[in-house]
């Protein structure tokens, strides 16, 4: 029988990661996890790495680069916190813990058992205090527990007053001990633009972070860590709160739901909250020139998953993507009174080949829809700017629609309209063929057809062996 491990895998990276007093390479890391942790996978090294990434990144260790981590213990370390007071906070005496201290605390660490000190390292005597908020979500109305420290006496003796911000440096993350110190509003003033400075850099790392992620999302309890551990030592004062840097990056947003994504993304948990809290809020239409309307917007449309049916189409920039969609519906031959259909910008995230899809809205066969009025020129697209057009939400035919070119129009041209088209590869009706005549089929009969074997047949043919039968007309 297997000799059974006195430790588990977790456990193991826990020790390594106690031991470190320094950075290490994710190879050497790995290296020692496996010698205390020996295991009989086909590819150990792979196993514990993907742990690693899913499971201890921002909690046990921490990221420096892609190949390089470090404990969170140390890389923490040192780190500060502007911590804004809320107009309440000083009227009440109290510091909320969060969102203040959200993410730089261990899990589940219980914050009465947090220490805190001044700056000449005299430790702060404060009583933890809770109380029940109501709050919304996308299930109902839940009940809240906020945990605040009674500082008013601290306040008072330091003169704290509104608009002052809290710096809170971390002294030791394992031991949830913090360093507070006050600043005034002059204080801050004076530093301003260094505080920006930093407030830039935050950000930026935040966003190739994001860039540079499987998802278009990254989760804030491992971002948040991760950017100022990269941050430290890099900047000359402590950066504005997160959570207040985020929402003033028009690149960025925080989702509240623990994750952090682009500003611009929409997803369906966005849409659900809509409906229950309100409509989707949309920037105001850009005005276009007469010359703007009037340009003409070449596109190449093709089949995603069969990239030889394509269809290049012209449109002019004052036409609107219901214009745009009544086209394409015609060209691949679907309904124009049946189903929704939606558009997507894709944007290429960083240097990488992944893209990133922006909602532009839905159309609806009516006309209607958040899409329909939106106009081809306040797109703001360039030529190799790429869209993703959708028909059918439930069966998802799904085309890339690249932008080619952007040009005069013709004297006497009605756009939109279709210019050119992938040559056709013509099938045959199979009924005709069995009795020898060479006639191109038009439909494809989903109920006699299998993987293995379609059946194409012409329009002469649907009678009577097709006429009950899902019938689907043909795109050449």
């Amino acid at each position: 029988m297997p000799q059974k491990f006195k430790i588990s895998k977790d456990e193991a990276i826990a020790q390594v990661a106690a031991q470190l007093d320094g950075p290490i390479t994710l190879a050497e890391f790995v290296r020692r996890v496996l010698v205390i942790w020996p295991s009989q996978a086909k590819k150990p090294e792979t196993a514990v790495r993907q742990t690693i990434r899913d499971y201890h990144a921002g909690k046990t260790i921490i990221f420096l680069d892609d190949e390089t981590l470090l404990p969170t213990s140390l890389a923490l370390a040192g780190v500060i916190l502007r911590v804004p007071l809320a107009r309440s906070e000083i009227k009440n005496g109290l510091f909320h813990i969060y969102p203040a201290l959200e993410f730089f605390l261990p899990h589940d660490f219980p914050p009465n058992e947090v220490q805190l000190v001044d700056e000449n390292d005299q430790t702060i005597p404060v009583e933890l205090i809770t109380r029940q908020k109501k709050a919304r979500s996308l299930f109902g109305e839940y009940e809240q527990e906020i945990y605040s420290w009674k500082l008013g006496w601290w306040y008072r003796k330091r003169k704290v007053k509104k608009h002052h911000n809290i710096l809170v440096t971390v002294l030791d993350w394992t031991a949830g001990k913090f360093r507070l110190q006050p600043e005034s509003q002059k204080e801050y003033r004076l530093i301003r633009d260094e505080v920006a400075q930093s407030n830039q850099q935050l950000a930026d790392i935040i966003f190739d972070l994001l860039e540079n992620s499987r998802d278009e999302m990254i989760y804030s309890d491992i971002a948040v860590p991760t950017a100022y551990a990269r941050l430290q030592g890099n900047v000359t004062c402590p950066p504005d709160h997160w959570r207040d840097v985020i929402e003033n990056d028009p690149r960025l947003r925080y989702s509240g739901f623990g994750d952090i994504r682009y500003a611009d993304s929409f997803t369906m948990m966005d849409r659900l909250m809509l409906g229950e809290w309100g409509e989707r809020p949309l920037p105001p239409p850009k005005k276009l020139s007469a010359t703007e309307k009037q340009q003409v917007y070449t596109f190449k449309a093709a089949f995603k998953h069969r990239k030889g049916l394509w269809r290049r189409i012209e449109i002019q920039g004052g036409q609107t993507l219901y214009d745009f969609d009544r086209i394409l519906r015609g060209a691949f031959k679907h309904d124009t009174f049946d189903h929704m259909s939606g558009f997507w910008q894709l944007i290429k995230r960083g240097n990488s080949r992944r893209f990133r899809e922006v909602d532009l809205g839905s159309i609806n066969p009516l006309g209607e829809g958040d899409a329909a009025g939106k106009k081809i020129a306040t797109l703001d697209l360039q030529p190799g700017d790429k869209l993703k057009y959708v028909y059918d939400f439930g069966d998802w035919y799904e085309y890339i629609i690249e932008l080619e070119k952007i040009n005069e129009p013709e004297d006497g041209a009605k756009y939109p309209r279709i210019i050119a088209q992938n040559r056709p590869r013509y099938r045959y009706c199979q009924s005709c063929a069995e009795q020898g005549r060479k006639t191109r089929a038009v439909y494809y009969c989903n109920s006699c057809s299998d993987w293995e074997a379609p059946v194409w047949i012409c329009e002469d043919c649907i009678y009577p062996d097709h006429e009950d039968h899902y019938l689907q007309e043909i795109v050449y």
